[in-house]
């Protein structure tokens, strides 16, 4: 791996940003609190907030001129179908970016030295992710979130990818990678932005195809959970039937690796099944007609109804067995 250079910004710190005037002043305290022997940058894109949030940027990017770089937008650029987050990508100076929205925040004053540390001694890794605590909007404590996936090993691998059905294995907030943005090209650029998967799922696609990502055990930042406001992805979909979404997003999501990076891959079907058996049990648990209409949109789409209908006939006669299973076995346990 290439020396570093102290002089140099190594990490550039991405932040998108929409309506978070509530918020933003803690994601930037984060920022500036960490502790370090390297320099690094805080590019923040705005997408035309019609709050306070511009303002409170702006005022730290008088204090704070040769760190904070902010982009404000007079339009809002996602609702254009523009991804925010290349705004950033690709103005980045440093060799790796580091992950944080808006309404998101850091803990650990030493988080980004401990993840860079890391990478440098191990260039076979192109990533790192650690544990985060989940909150509320109103910042009452959730739970702390794990994201160890290989209770054996520190590592994730591509079968651990895969076994996740191509799903996020750590949470934004907690990223550190590889800047290989940095040899993007347009025509990369907008072969993300054509794919219809969220933004995290595409790039934590094309970190796993550049290498190793490390989990790390620490508690380091915290993601709030906002339902009820604000611009997050969860706020916008939350009690919103995402079944077609999100099985249009896996396929999207499995040509993305085919064109992109020649790669099949090996329980793509699998995948798809499982999101469409999922789309029925929603649809069970929540009978409305949109609900069955949607679950019968994509069954017709995949074109193999019989056979869905019929893994999950399986599906539901095991997960009745284990449950009888269990009734027994406490049965046992209260006649011994």
């Amino acid at each position: 791996m290439e020396s570093i250079s102290r002089s140099d910004v190594i990490v550039s710190i991405c932040c998108i940003t929409y309506n978070h005037e509530k918020y933003i002043h803690q994601a930037i305290n984060g920022f500036l609190m960490q502790k370090t022997d390297f320099e690094f940058e805080i590019l923040i894109n705005d997408d035309a907030s019609t709050d306070n949030t511009t303002k409170i940027i702006k005022q730290y990017e008088i204090k704070y001129p040769d760190k904070i770089k902010p982009i404000c937008h007079k339009e809002n650029e996602y609702r254009k179908g523009k991804n925010p987050c290349f705004n950033n990508y690709k103005r980045a100076k440093g060799k790796y970016l580091a992950l944080c929205e808006g309404d998101d925040y850091w803990t650990d004053e030493y988080k980004l030295q401990k993840q860079i540390d890391f990478l440098e001694a191990n260039s076979e890794y192109s990533a790192t992710y650690h544990n985060i605590i989940v909150i509320d909007e109103n910042n009452c404590k959730k739970h702390i979130s794990e994201y160890n996936f290989q209770k054996r090993s520190k590592e994730i691998s591509l079968r651990d990818y895969y076994r996740n059905n191509l799903y996020v294995i750590g949470h934004t907030s907690s990223l550190l990678l590889v800047n290989f943005f940095k040899h993007f090209t347009e025509i990369d650029y907008e072969r993300i932005n054509n794919c219809s998967a969220t933004g995290d799922r595409i790039i934590f696609m094309d970190i796993m195809f550049r290498g190793k990502v490390y989990y790390m055990n620490d508690i380091m930042s915290v993601y709030r959970h906002i339902v009820s406001s604000g611009s997050s992805y969860m706020a916008e979909n939350y009690k919103k039937n995402g079944c077609k979404r999100h099985y249009l997003s896996t396929l999207d999501l499995i040509s993305y690796a085919k064109d992109c990076y020649q790669v099949e891959i090996p329980n793509a079907k699998q995948i798809i099944e499982s999101q469409i058996i999922y789309s029925i049990i929603y649809a069970i648990k929540n009978p409305t007609k949109e609900n069955i209409d949607i679950t019968k949109w994509i069954i017709n789409d995949y074109g193999k109804p019989k056979m869905i209908y019929i893994k999950f006939l399986i599906l539901l006669l095991y997960r009745l067995l284990r449950k009888l299973l269990r009734i027994f076995g406490k049965a046992i346990k209260n006649v011994f």
